[in-house]
Parts: C-alpha cells; structure tokens; sequence
C-alpha cells in the first residue's frame, strides 16, 4: 500500500496526490507542456522531495531550466545542493542506442534510495518521450506498465509526457491503459481522466473527474479549466504567461468590417478598467479567442487567466470549485481550498463561458460577488475580497433567457456593463477564405501532409455555405480535407456533402455541344434559355473561384456585360426558384 499521505502536485486541476502515482500528461505545445511541469517541480522542491526531469527535444534543458526560474527565484541553490537534476531522454534511457528496461528500472530505483538517504521526502519524476522511437514502442509500453506496478508502495511520483502531434488514437490507449491519472492540456486547455484505484484514494476529486473522463481524446478543443498555481497556503502563484503572443488580437483572422469593428471595440475594453463584460455569439464564433485577447492586451496580462466552462461543470460541485471551501466543509474536505474565482484575485480575469447553463441559485451568488466585490467559501465564516474582471460567454441569447426566467435580469445588467457581439462566420465574407487558409498553414506547420490550397470550386464552396458551426467547424473541415486529400490542393472531393453547393447538384448537366462549325445542339424536347444562362454563368463562377471578372473572360464577355446578365436573371418574372437561384449568383 501506499503511504496514507497526500503530495501536492501543484496543479489546481489535479490537486493532491498520493505517493506511487504514475501520470501520464498528453501536451501539444513546449508551452503546454511547462505549464503543467513548472507548477509540478515548484511544488516538490518547496515539499523537500528530490527532483529528475528527462527532457527530450524539441524542449531544451536551457528552456526548462529558464521557465522554471521564473517561479523559483532561488532554481540555483536548489541545482547547487542536487535538489533537482536534468537528464536528456536519450542518455537517460538508451545504452549503446538500445533501451534496456533492466537498466532504466534499477537507476530509478538507485536515485530513489540516495534520494531517501540524503532526507528528502521523496522523489519526483518527470520523463518525456520524444525520443521514442516505434521500434522501441512495446518495450516501452512493458517498462511504463512494470513502473506502474513498481512504484505503488515508493516515496515516489513519476510523470511521463507524450507529445499529441506524435501520439495516434492507438499509442493513446496503450498509454491511458498503464497510467493511473491521465492529463491532457491543449492550447492552454485542460482535460483530465483518472482510473478508479486514484479514485478510491482521492475522494474529493470523484465527481469532478466521473463527469470529464468521457472528454478525454486524442483530438478535442472542448475546456475545462485554464488556471494558475496555486501554493499550500491557498495563495495564487501566476503560471509564466510566455504563450500571451498566441492570444493577442493580431492572433484574430479577418478582415471583414463586421469583425473590425468588434475588434475595435474590444481592444478599448482591455485597454479600460471595465469590470464586467460579456460576449455573445453562436457556438464556434470564438468568444474564447476574444476574451483571451482582452485580457492578454490589458496591462494585467501577467496575471492569471482563470477559465470555466459552467456547462462542464455539474452543478453539484460548481459551487466550490468556484468559490473553493474551507476544512470540514463537507466530508472529504480535509483541508482548505482556494476557489477559481480566487486564483484570478488582484488582477487577473475570470472567463465564465457558456454562463446561461450556470445553476438558477448560483446566479444569485455570482451577483453578490460582482455587486459586493467578495464571496465566502464553502463552510467559511469570512468574506474573501474579489478583484478581478470578469468576462461571460453565453451562446444564448440572455435577454430571451430573462424574459424565459431561465436567467437572472439583474445579472445580466451587472455582466453587460460592455457587451459584444461575435459574429457568424457567414456575416464576415471572404474572412472563410482566409480562415481557410490559415488553418492549412497551421497544420502544415504542425507536421502534417503539405497542402498548397484550394479548386476555385472548393472556395466557391466555402463561400456559399452557411457554416452554422462557425469557425470551429470550418476548421475540422480542413483537418478532415488534409487528411484525406491525396495531393497538395483541396477539392470539394473529400469536403462534406452539405458544403458543397447544394444548386450544384441541382443545376442541369451540360445540355447544349457546340460543333466544328460553332452550332448548339439544341435537344429535342427542348430547354428553359434561363436556365441554360443561368448554369453556364454558375459554371463560370465556379472555374473562376468566385472572380467576376475571370468568370467574363470564360464566356468571352465583358465584367460589365457578365454583370448585366445576372442583374437581368434576377429581374425574371419566372419561378421563384429560378428567381432566388439568380440571385444567388449575385
């Protein structure tokens, strides 16, 4: 059995830990990957266990080294004394280019005994894979399952990182299956999934994690929390923010007016002392972008970003996960806890999205917060003083959730102190080009297949559908289409049935042959004129990539004389689906 006590893995997300728990933590960036390390070695070097970290590359000792300075003022004392050292993955786990489980086993098991005999605590590991090779891939899954076992009754914590880039759903299920606790973060996002043995000694994460282990994948961009470190004392410690640049308003693809003109607004709210805001938008608009920029453009950038999805979170247990809660507070409360709303405390941003799924009663506590400016944790007797701003999402509208008594009127006054609307991604225009485009170019930069672009007819595609998923769906489309697509251009081949223009598949095909001496041949039932035009400007259009001008040179006319025609096929006084089929064009 493992010792009774807890160690505190310095992660707000996981909480405390008992010793002989074998993590595994999936990441997608450097960044993503220190904000799950740096809190996780801070808070061993201030409980005396003695530190390993097994760095693999891309990530340098020097970068690892630098980060988690930023929160350990005194790093050098601690390298001087051999509190913690750092090893590269290939020279700690390769022997003449071979991996021998035997001898990476026995110096764990050597670091751990000199740990111990030199009065530390323990010991606590963390070791990242990069350097894993498919060939070593088996052996490997028998060391981290013979580690699993071999740890459950040490004074010791061992931390494995898989890079999601490298990790298919089959090496993520190999993984998960020798791990107890598994953690994902994601573009600044957590998931986490534990197995019921962590479960039985960890009572007061039970419900948090029955409700999130289904959100853990491979591929998700659903969040959980965003958070800071917090230390033993309850006391917030803000995580580097070296990713700020990623979330800054540039960072926003658009152009379109509608979307400046939110964007102007915005930035005049990070730029203002402003309390409250709140963003309204469809799903997929991303509102979480925009509060991300806000806050990452004020001159609190350097405080934490606390993020919350209140739809995640089951009701039972928002309460104090927001507000935290003291010792005794309920049954498994054996000690105090800060809440997320004091962990963005003296400066940071608390961003509540979906806020319309918040419970009807907390509604009534949120506001006592904004309105008071502080709370009381769970079982605790002291107001806790609050000074942060708040940003709420809400793919609702909360005016109709009012006039329902779904949602609090006065809160919602209190939250639209500033309110923007993000728009839809069909009101912003050619914006789905460039979107498109952007995400090929980010997921050519992430190691994927090389793809150059797009058909005219798969942009024509992008312009005629209503996307009413939004950005996020736009960007899964992408994904998809690169995966799928054999060379470097997207065509509507591998795109969704629904994107592809439904007139298209309605439009006649090609009726009329022009012969050697220039004569259609006109069929012998005959044909609408209308819609021979009408399929051949459409035709047009499409070759062109939606250029009108190209599209005029395809028919030997010119822009004005193409766009004469199409006026002219609107003015029709034909069917109305030939009508509306005309104005589409338009």
């Amino acid at each position: 059995m493992a010792e009774i006590g807890l160690r505190n893995t310095g992660i707000s997300v996981v909480g405390d830990m008992p010793w002989g728990t074998h993590f595994c933590h999936f990441y997608d960036s450097n960044q993503d990957l220190l904000d799950t390390l740096v809190p996780y070695f801070k808070a061993g070097l201030e409980d005396k266990e003695f530190c390993i970290w097994v760095i693999a590359a891309p990530l340098t000792k020097e970068e690892a080294r630098n980060a988690l300075q930023l929160v350990v003022p005194d790093l050098d004392r601690h390298f001087a004394d051999r509190s913690i050292e750092m090893f590269l993955g290939e020279e700690w786990y390769l022997e003449n280019d071979t991996f021998n489980l035997d001898r990476v086993t026995n110096a764990w098991n050597k670091q751990l005994k000199q740990a111990l005999a030199r009065g530390y605590e323990g010991m606590r590991v963390s070791s990242d894979t990069c350097w894993l090779r498919k060939k070593d891939w088996q052996d490997f899954c028998a060391y981290e399952n013979h580690l699993n076992k071999s740890i459950s009754n040490r004074a010791m914590t061992v931390w494995c990182t898989y890079q999601l880039a490298k990790s298919g759903a089959a090496e993520i299920l190999d993984v998960a299956r020798t791990h107890q606790f598994c953690l994902a973060r994601r573009s600044g996002n957590w998931e986490v999934i534990e197995t019921p043995e962590i479960k039985l000694a960890k009572q007061e994460m039970r419900k948090l994690n029955e409700e999130l282990e289904r959100r853990v994948d491979d591929r998700t961009d659903s969040s959980f929390v965003g958070t800071s470190i917090s230390s033993e004392d309850g006391e917030p410690r803000p995580l580097p923010r070296v990713q700020n640049r990623k979330f800054g308003f540039d960072q926003i693809v658009g152009q379109s007016p509608v979307l400046q003109e939110m964007l102007r607004l915005a930035r005049k709210v990070a730029e203002s002392e402003v309390s409250s805001v709140l963003l309204q938008g469809e799903s997929g608009t991303g509102k979480d972008l925009v509060a991300k920029a806000i806050h990452y453009a004020s001159k609190h950038a350097d405080h934490s970003f606390i993020a919350i999805n209140c739809a995640v979170l089951p009701s039972n247990l928002i309460e104090s996960e927001l507000f935290g809660y003291e010792k005794g507070a309920f049954t498994d409360a054996r000690a105090r806890k800060a809440g997320l709303l004091e962990q963005a405390n003296g400066g940071g941003t608390v961003f509540l999205d979906e806020i319309s799924e918040l419970d009807i009663n907390l509604q009534a506590k949120l506001l006592r917060v904004l309105e008071e400016g502080s709370f009381r944790r769970v079982g605790g007797l002291k107001d806790v003083s609050f000074s942060a701003r708040v940003i709420a999402a809400s793919n609702r509208d909360l005016k109709l959730e009012c006039g329902a008594r779904r949602f609090r009127l006065d809160l919602y006054y209190r939250l639209a102190i500033i309110q923007l609307d993000i728009p839809r991604l069909s009101e912003r225009g050619d914006d789905v080009l460039l979107l498109a485009q952007h995400f090929i170019d980010l997921n050519n930069t992430n190691g994927r297949q090389k793809i150059k672009g797009f058909t005219p007819e798969a942009l024509t595609a992008f312009r005629l559908y209503d996307w009413p998923g939004n950005v996020r769906e736009l960007r899964n489309v992408i994904e998809r289409a690169m995966i799928l697509e054999e060379g470097d251009i997207i065509s509507t081949r591998y795109l969704p049935r629904e994107i592809v223009p439904k007139a298209e598949a309605s439009l006649p095909r090609p009726v009329s042959v022009i012969d050697a001496d220039r004569t259609v041949n006109l069929p012998r039932q005959g044909i609408s004129l209308n819609e021979v035009e009408t399929s051949l400007l459409k035709q047009a259009l499409a070759q062109a990539g939606g250029n009108q001008t190209r599209a005029a040179d395809l028919l030997g006319l010119t822009r004005d004389q193409f766009r004469y025609r199409l006026k002219k096929l609107r003015e029709l006084d034909s069917s109305p689906r030939l009508r509306a089929r005309a104005a589409a064009l338009c």
